[in-house]
């Protein structure tokens, strides 16, 4: 006896599991030869028929490799950029910095690569004292609370640094040497 599927309605080979046209199971008694032809062909002439689930199956993986793709290129510009001026940190700047204050003393510098600023005498212990960052021509120290234009000289050993607005206290100019 033929017996055809109950979904789509085409014929149905012995002992299959899955409509080979529809994919869809073939769980209860298929249809036989003795429904009417009309029914029949109107299954056939309605709607198309959707792919089985295979392809869709592999297009859902296509789409999330794409997606899976974009997120680590994503992912690589942002650690890219984040050693540059997007950040606000300047690789120009990281490193121990010493200031000169006369009379043989000496004031330490520390910008860390972190955007942590520490300062400390000579010789003596380390404080952090806020971030530091870079924004556009200016380096602005303590947590933004002053920047200064700042001017690298002597390869890049000397750094200059110069008051942008109202001081507030802080020391209008002064130099810093890069520490070996």
């Amino acid at each position: 006896m033929v017996k055809y599927c109950m979904n789509c309605g085409s014929e149905l080979k012995e002992g299959i599991k899955f409509c080979s046209i529809c994919g869809s199971a073939i769980e209860k008694q298929p249809i036989t030869q003795t429904q009417p032809q009309q029914q029949y062909e109107q299954q056939q002439t309605s709607a198309p028929i959707s792919p089985p689930w295979k392809p869709k199956k592999k297009l859902i993986i296509g789409i999330l490799a794409i997606i899976i793709a974009v997120v680590i290129v994503l992912v690589v510009i942002l650690i890219l950029f984040s050693t540059g001026s997007f950040s606000g940190v300047d690789s120009r700047f990281v490193g121990e910095w010493e200031q000169d204050l006369g009379i043989g003393g000496k004031f330490l510098w520390k910008f860390n690569s972190d955007s942590t600023l520490a300062t400390g005498s000579s010789g003596g212990a380390m404080y952090n004292i806020g971030t530091w960052k870079v924004n556009g021509d200016q380096l602005c120290l303590y947590n933004n609370a002053v920047c200064y234009t700042y001017e690298f000289s002597n390869n890049g050993n000397t750094l200059t640094l110069n008051i942008f607005g109202n001081s507030s206290g802080y020391p209008l100019s002064f130099a810093l040497t890069k520490k070996s």
